[in-house]
């Protein structure tokens, strides 16, 4: 495992519920620059590379981040956009507990022939991964991201506008919006007219393709 590197700012971990628009392709200047006139949150791109870990069966997202497990939920989906979970309680830091390694194989459906008794350290977890039945593949997506706020007092809080350019498994760019609610993301995503030359898919959806050794710019 590459160690889920991040340069400049300093990352967070966003929790709770919130709902999510992304695509994948082309930015053309047009759209650019309208996502490019909202301000910044924070004044410099951020740098990282994240791991998942999947599985075919997995119907969750798993991520590598900050030497931490972190799992998202996908709750419902309702015109072209995604309702997530991000729990606190299923962020779990390095060493991994026997506890969080059982509840990692529940979610995976996958097993291990034993289940450790005593934390598993960063560096070993690969071992551990190379064990189970069937082994998930780790998949990094290395990219720089800027993020931006739409605001809008009917939205309460602002909307967050991502754009990350992506440098492997594939060259391309992701946008996404987020926020509590749905009528929030589709408002901005309407405004901003997206989706324009973006292929919609969540994270999870484009782990599935770059799993099976396609090209998002390709057509999957």
């Amino acid at each position: 495992m590459s160690g889920s590197r991040v340069r400049r700012e300093k990352l967070t971990m966003a929790f709770g519920k919130h709902w999510e628009w992304r695509g994948f392709g082309p930015l053309p200047p047009e759209l650019l620059g309208r996502i490019a006139a909202l301000p910044l949150i924070f004044p410099r791109p951020q740098h990282l590379t994240d791991e998942y870990l999947w599985l075919p069966a997995s119907p969750i997202n798993v991520k590598l981040r900050m030497r931490s497990l972190k799992l998202k939920r996908l709750l419902q989906s309702e015109n072209g956009l995604e309702e997530w979970l991000e729990d606190s309680d299923e962020n779990y830091p390095f060493p991994l507990s026997p506890v969080a390694i059982q509840q990692l194989c529940d979610e995976l459906r996958a097993r291990l022939p034993s289940l450790p008794r005593e934390p598993v350290a960063w560096d070993k977890f690969p071992e551990l991964l190379r064990a189970m039945e069937p082994s998930p593949r780790i998949i990094a997506v290395e990219k720089k991201r800027w993020q931006r706020k739409y605001e809008d007092e009917r939205f309460g809080e602002a909307v967050t506008v991502e754009v990350a350019e992506i440098f492997s498994p594939e060259r391309i760019v992701s946008v996404g919006l987020e926020h509590p609610s749905a009528e929030g993301v589709a408002r901005v995503r309407d405004a901003l007219g997206l989706p324009g030359p973006l292929r919609r898919l969540s994270y999870l959806e484009a782990l599935g393709i770059w799993a099976s050794g396609s090209r998002l710019a390709a057509g999957g």
